[in-house]
């Protein structure tokens, strides 16, 4: 909810989404000819580095007493940021991807 989002992939389900993919080469081209399909050229999983950075941030918030906007201590938000991805519920990829016909 903080950050706005209405839908969020898993790295499964976000891999089946580009593998599915269908992109016009152009703009122009909107009607579905020329289409090319997207190739994972490099892919990894950062969610060991998210975690972390959710952990330290919580860790840095707690110190220093920040409060969110709603109320809550924002070192609590992060604290349940990082179990939510230590769970598996959320996590964060770099790809390198390339466009094939």
């Amino acid at each position: 909810k903080r950050l706005h989002f209405t839908q969020l992939h898993g790295h499964r389900a976000w891999q089946r989404a580009v593998d599915a993919a269908r992109v016009p080469v152009s703009m122009e081209d909107s009607d579905g000819n020329g289409e090319y399909k997207l190739e994972i050229l490099v892919y990894e999983n950062l969610d060991v580095h998210m975690e972390r950075f959710y952990v330290d941030l919580a860790a840095g918030a707690y110190r220093s007493g920040l409060v969110s906007t709603d109320g809550a201590k924002l070192g609590s938000n992060y604290e349940i940021t990082a179990r939510v991805i230590a769970n598996k519920e959320i996590g964060m990829n770099f790809a390198i991807l390339r466009k094939t016909n």
